[in-house]
């Protein structure tokens, strides 16, 4: 598994699950150093995946990685001990484009991503619920510090929709190349959030 050195822990994380057992988990939010320990989560996570259904993850995270390389870009994970439980990159005071206006400076999120294991369709005995809500109070708490206040922006993939309107996230009409929908989360959507 990917070295400890190749991360940061910011903050411990902690979750209720709603699974048989209502188990209280502590988990911890690190910022990922180098691109290796994605590359790392990557194969582990390729290797369970096709294990689990046959399938090849959608995106390729070193790619997403390397092209948002700059001092406004970050990487966090959420991790439980040495078990990698969500990815997540941003770039902070991103302009988005809708409608040929544009919209206030936000931390945007280029690539969120829950472990296989942690997803709605996973057997609840199986899995952390709240992981996917919890990485993203990592981007809203950093938009806070940059001055946006709370806003994140991000497209989301169709089957990710139904949450991000759950979390508060607004739709913007302005698809990206993917004809992936622009969500924010306003100042007030933040609030509840955090």
């Amino acid at each position: 598994m990917p070295n400890d050195g190749w991360i940061t822990e910011l903050a411990e994380v902690h979750l209720q699950t709603h699974d048989l057992h209502h188990r209280h988990v502590i988990l911890n939010l690190c910022l990922i150093n180098d691109v290796a320990f994605l590359r790392e989560v990557s194969r582990d996570w390729t290797e369970k995946r096709l294990r689990y259904d046959g399938q090849k993850p959608e995106f390729n995270w070193i790619a997403i990685y390397n092209f948002n390389v700059s001092e406004n870009a970050h990487a966090f994970a959420i991790k439980q001990g040495s078990r990698t439980e969500a990815v997540m990159l941003v770039k902070d005071g991103h302009v988005v484009r809708c409608d040929r206006i544009h919209r206030p400076p936000a931390v945007y999120v280029s690539f969120v991503e829950v472990a296989l294991w942690n997803r709605a369709d996973t057997p609840p005995e199986l899995r952390l619920r709240g992981v996917g809500t919890a990485i993203l109070r990592a981007a809203c708490d950093l938009s806070m510090q940059r001055g946006f206040y709370g806003r994140v922006g991000l497209h989301a993939i169709a089957a990710a929709e139904g949450f991000y309107r759950r979390l508060g996230f607004e739709a913007y009409d302005c698809p990206n190349e993917y004809n992936e929908i622009y969500y924010e989360l306003s100042e007030r959507g933040a609030e509840a959030l955090l």
